[in-house]
């Protein structure tokens, strides 16, 4: 039988309130043990989550990959906030941890074309520095026909001109370049809300929304 979507609620949370607070995500025997219940309904809970976007398993396992914005695997960016280390599923997820918790945070990378060390802090609510673009190889439309692609893709960048370099290594094409203002908006409205008890993914109409809202239009921005 399907997880209620009461249950699949309380197991997100759970989910996310442990990645919040020991920077790693629980595996099906600890969430069971939390919630009082059998591995199996939590198994069946994970893989609802998984097939709703909400989480992102391991391919074959029941093992927690990512929970957007976190990355329960080393990644190549690192948040730093309230002495605790959080690894991102990417460089625009860096801020959408930062804004998840809604503390002060600084976030540790490196240029993507370059490899000079970039560390960007968020204080009171608002990134102290600005310098440098976020570059989005692939369009939403995209971003989950391989979501471990689609994230190692989002990359912070010194300038453009270091995007276009990188670009032409890789041989592909240039995607969206995002300001690290427009980054830091996107973040917030995207996943500050994680926590909250009845939060949904946007729509495909509302995610566009979304973007359109910090500037972010035009045919790369369509979902559909």
């Amino acid at each position: 039988m399907a997880p209620s979507d009461t249950f699949q609620r309380d197991v997100r949370l759970y989910i996310y309130q442990q990645f919040v607070e020991t920077s790693i995500a629980p595996s099906t025997a600890e969430t069971a043990a939390a919630l009082s219940c059998a591995v199996e309904d939590v198994e069946a809970a994970f893989q609802a989550l998984a097939d709703a976007r909400h989480i992102v398993l391991h391919p074959g396992t029941s093992m927690i990959w990512m929970a957007m914005p976190f990355s329960n695997v080393q990644t190549g960016v690192t948040v730093i906030s309230g002495g605790r280390a959080y690894y991102a599923h990417s460089a625009w997820g860096a801020f959408g941890i930062a804004a998840l918790l809604g503390a002060d945070s600084r976030v540790f990378t490196t240029c993507a074309d370059c490899g000079g060390v970039l560390e960007r802090k968020i204080s009171g609510g608002a990134p102290i520095d600005t310098r440098g673009v976020v570059h989005f190889a692939l369009p939403p439309r995209q971003w989950w026909d391989d979501v471990g692609q689609t994230s190692s893709t989002i990359l912070l960048f010194t300038s453009d001109e270091h995007v276009d370099r990188w670009c032409a290594r890789q041989g592909i094409a240039r995607g969206a370049i995002v300001s690290l203002a427009q980054t830091w908006a996107l973040a917030k409205r995207w996943y500050e809300h994680r926590l909250d008890l009845d939060f949904r993914r946007p729509t495909p109409a509302e995610a566009m929304a979304t973007f359109a809202s910090v500037g972010l239009d035009g045919p790369f921005w369509t979902v559909e």
